[in-house]
Formats: C-alpha cells, structure tokens, sequence
C-alpha cells in the first residue's frame, strides 16, 4: 500500500490524503487548494505485506499562479545602444531622458525593457514590433531570457506609427506583456512652403 500526503511545508498543514497502488496520481485525486508563492510537498509512504515501511519526500513545487511582470518598454534611436544601460541606472545623467518617440532610421530601431517574476524563473523572452493601426506584426523574434535589450532589424515606413510589445514566459507557463509608448518613423526634412520677410522699409515675400 502506498499512502500520499500533500501539504505546505511552513505551516505543516495537510491539504490531501489518498492511499493507492498506483505509480501515477493526479493533483485532482487530491482536494487541494494553491496558495500563490507556497511551496507543496508530497509525502509518500510505501507498506509491504510484512508491515515494513519506506518513507521519502519530494523537493517541492513551488506555487505561481501570476505571470511575469513586463515594464519599461521603450525605444531609442540606432547611436544609442551603447548608452541605453541608463535607463537602468539611476545615476546616469541620461536617465529616462534616452526613450525616443521619432525615429529616422529606416531598418533598426533600438528596445530596452524589464521583466521580473518573483516566484520563477523566464524561460523565454519575444520581441514584436507592430504597426499601431493596422496591428500588422512587422517583426518578431526570441532573445535570451536574460537579454534586456535588442537591436530590431524591421522596413519601417515613413510617418507610420510602430509600438514594441514584449512577451515574457515563465517556467510555469503564465505570459506576460508589456508595451511601449509608441514611436513614429519620420525619414523626411520639413518643407518650407512659404516665408515672409519683414523689413523696415515694408514686407517682402
């Protein structure tokens, strides 16, 4: 016979009790209740015919219901990938000054972001750049889950609005988004259609 207890270790507390001779349960065999950020443990106790008795217990589960947190989503301009670590550090004189709501390069478009789950690691990380109006992916691609900022190689078009969203997955399987503010890409100088020259002597045009 083999006997199975499911609980919290921190407060000793038992949340399902079942006696089978099956290798195999499911958590619905047990009448359990998650509490996010606790850590279950499953005891397991085999009797043979003789009476003699073996006792083990499992590392633990740990319980995340919550997905990651993404934020601070922002973009910058192609010249700044070697000064974007400012944005992370509160001493830097760039600050948050660096996010950049125009962009001129036609190809590449730099995005910083972070991304924190307090109760399991990141597995992967997605990149997408989306057209705002049509929501049209125009790239997308994977990054190390560690890797807070990337160079967007996409064919951006002139005075299209775009927006960076990054989704992050953790080892339980929970996606969290995060989106920036936006930017749009503008490749053309200003037009001067007509000017007005005031002089002393009267106005020329």
């Amino acid at each position: 016979e083999v006997a199975l207890v499911l609980g919290y270790q921190d407060d000793n507390s038992v949340l399902g009790h079942t006696e089978t001779f099956q290798q195999e349960v499911r958590f619905s065999d047990f009448d359990v209740m998650l509490y996010q950020g606790k850590t279950l443990y499953l005891n397991v106790t085999a009797i043979n015919l003789a009476g003699s008795s073996a006792w083990a217990v499992s590392d633990g589960m740990l319980v995340d219901l919550t997905p990651p947190v993404v934020t601070d989503v922002r973009e910058h301009k192609p010249e700044d990938i070697n000064v974007t670590a400012c944005v992370r550090d509160p001493d830097c004189s760039l600050g948050s000054r660096v996010d950049s709501d125009v962009q001129l390069d036609q190809q590449q478009v730099v995005v910083s972001w972070l991304v924190y789950d307090p109760e399991t690691e990141i597995r992967s990380v997605t990149v997408s750049v989306l057209a705002t109006d049509s929501l049209d992916v125009v790239e997308q691609f994977a990054v190390p889950a560690t890797q807070t900022k990337a160079i967007v190689s996409a064919p951006l078009l002139n005075g299209v609005q775009y927006c960076i969203t990054i989704q992050a997955q953790n080892a339980a399987g929970l996606i969290g988004v995060g989106e920036s503010d936006g930017f749009i890409a503008d490749f053309t100088a200003p037009i001067i259609s007509s000017f007005v020259l005031a002089t002393n002597l009267g106005t020329a045009s």
